[in-house]
């Protein structure tokens, strides 16, 4: 991973750490508008992250009976599963770089 892309990643990981875990109470939706208001997030990003919920929320189905007990997100029209959120960040790193991640737990609290 060259220099760039860690720094994005860097960035993705400490927005993720700072801005979702830290207001759990709200939802996506809220969490997201709070960093557009803020100057956190720009419109691109809100557009990708619903975009990538979508894609999620139309194979729910098939995420809760195929992936139980492990952490899935979609990236780029793609699932990715893994065993934790950093390994899916990674991976979607890896295949798609500097694109949003939109995850869950299958199965379990996060937190």
């Amino acid at each position: 991973m060259g220099a760039p892309l860690f720094i994005l990643w860097l960035r993705l990981k400490l927005w993720f750490m700072k801005r979702v875990l830290r207001f759990p109470g709200l939802s996506l939706e809220e969490r997201m508008l709070t960093d557009l208001d803020n100057g956190w997030a720009q419109p691109r990003h809100l557009r990708e992250i619903f975009a990538q919920r979508r894609f999620f929320e139309s194979r729910r189905r098939l995420i809760e009976a195929r992936y139980e007990g492990q952490v899935v997100g979609a990236c780029a029209g793609q699932l990715i599963a893994a065993a934790t959120v950093h390994e899916v960040f990674d991976e979607a790193e890896r295949r798609f770089p500097g694109r949003l991640v939109y995850f869950e737990p299958v199965g379990f609290d996060i937190l």
